[in-house]
């Protein structure tokens, strides 16, 4: 034989202990995946009005940490100004390949052998298109691993899309549109006002 493909299933730590944490499980001897004791105490499940609807799937919600926490970098997302991405894209069709995102996320890598590491994974995107009704609420970007680029697979839901080069959060990683994560990626939008008044509502359900 000249060649061959091994694949290797990754457990999901080596000392799993479903009662670690307080109940929430994990290893307790690495420290995965609540190292440092960062630990939630719950998400708001219900997200932004319930996630429902379609082309407006509210897929975007808020999970409160226990105790505040600052990265080894210091640095966190940040979130966008009502409007960026309808600024970010004005511009030439001839310059659509410049609209880039970056995508970041810990989910499966390939496809449909899963594999998935514990450590976040990065890649380029660029826009598409933005002139159908799903764009309104979603921007949507290429998915397919070439040239440098690439996109997210299942398990990077809920993770951040950054404007190319800045910690500025255009949307949230949603939905794609196959099971083996090619061709397009949807995200929804946070630059709408809508949102923004949601996340930053003091009276939303789990705040304080």
């Amino acid at each position: 034989m000249d060649e061959g493909r091994i694949y290797f299933q990754q457990s999901v730590a080596p000392n799993y202990d479903p009662d670690a944490f307080g109940g929430w499980g994990g290893d307790p001897t690495t420290g995965y995946p609540y190292l440092n004791g960062v630990t939630f105490s719950r998400a708001d499940n219900f997200g932004f009005d319930g996630f429902a609807g379609y082309p407006n799937i509210k897929d975007v919600g808020v999970v409160v940490l226990d105790a505040p926490y600052t990265p080894p970098s210091g640095l966190f997302g940040l979130l966008p100004e009502p409007g960026a991405i309808d600024r970010y894209v004005d511009r030439p069709s001839s310059e659509k390949k410049q609209i880039r995102f970056t995508l970041s996320g810990y989910g499966v890598s390939d496809a449909p052998r899963g594999v998935s590491f514990r450590q976040r994974l990065m890649a380029w995107s660029y826009l598409i298109e933005a002139k159908s009704p799903v764009t309104q609420f979603n921007i949507k970007t290429t998915n397919n691993p070439a040239q440098g680029k690439g996109g997210t697979c299942s398990g990077d839901s809920g993770g951040p899309v950054f404007f190319a080069g800045t910690r500025v959060i255009a949307a949230v990683t949603s939905f794609g549109m196959n099971p083996v994560c090619k061709g397009q990626d949807y995200s929804y939008r946070l630059d709408r006002a809508p949102v923004l008044n949601w996340i930053s509502d003091p009276n939303r359900a789990d705040a304080g």
